[in-house]
């Protein structure tokens, strides 16, 4: 399952968790845990997760996969002088 979830993460950089549920369909069927599977992947440095949750969804947090290797850069606004 891993190599399959690699494999899609490097073919779509940024994909959303949710959309990368229906591309591993066939592991699932056979009671793969596609979510334990990631999170261990995440720990380990295979692959890049963030997180972010709107201000207008708090309820609702989204989380984004990228390819190992990937930079997270966050930009913050300068204060006004």
């Amino acid at each position: 399952m891993k190599e399959k979830i690699v494999e899609i993460v490097n073919r779509y950089p940024g994909i959303k968790v949710m959309s990368l549920i229906p591309k591993m369909a066939e592991y699932l069927k056979s009671g793969g845990d596609l979510l334990g599977t990631i999170d261990k992947m995440v720990d380990s440095g295979e692959l890049v997760e963030v997180n972010n949750i709107l201000p207008t969804m708090s309820y609702r947090e989204k989380s984004i996969l990228f390819p190992k290797g990937t930079k997270i850069i966050r930009h913050r606004k300068k204060a006004e002088e």
